[in-house]
């Protein structure tokens, strides 16, 4: 099982938060501008499984393989009801393979889905609708 390290250091102005959404669910995740889309992806399940020791979230089984774990981003950043768009694996040293090289930036929102989730792992966008 992934461990967290026991000390953390101070927020830095390298250090971005990111937002995941599953459905009605948001996890903010602190990462470097480097982190790597393996390394955001294990960071998920690490606060995942902290967050719920059941294992499941929103009726989904959490799965222990990061690998698992699909990621995408909004369509058009000032609507998010346009849709997302997957994120794909980055080659292996590439630029791509950190945030940063993929054009993320602080406060970014990515949707988050388990492989064989369903429909359960839609992002509920009714949240955001104008009353």
């Amino acid at each position: 099982m992934l461990q967290r390290p026991k000390t953390r250091k101070l927020p830095g102005p390298q250090d971005w938060t990111l937002r995941l959404k599953n459905g009605r669910t948001t996890v903010l995740i602190d990462i470097q501008q480097t982190t790597s889309y393996e390394d955001l992806k294990k960071e998920l399940l690490l606060a995942l499984n902290s967050i719920d020791p059941s294992g499941t979230l929103n009726g989904a089984p959490i799965p222990t393989d990061h690998e698992d774990v699909l990621l995408a981003r909004q369509v058009d950043l000032h609507d998010i009801t346009r849709g997302w768009q997957a994120l794909e694996l980055p080659e292996e040293g590439s630029a791509m393979e950190h945030m940063q090289g993929m054009g993320m930036k602080d406060r970014a929102c990515l949707a988050f889905h388990f492989e064989g989730q369903g429909e359960t792992g839609d992002v509920d966008l009714s949240i955001y609708e104008e009353e």
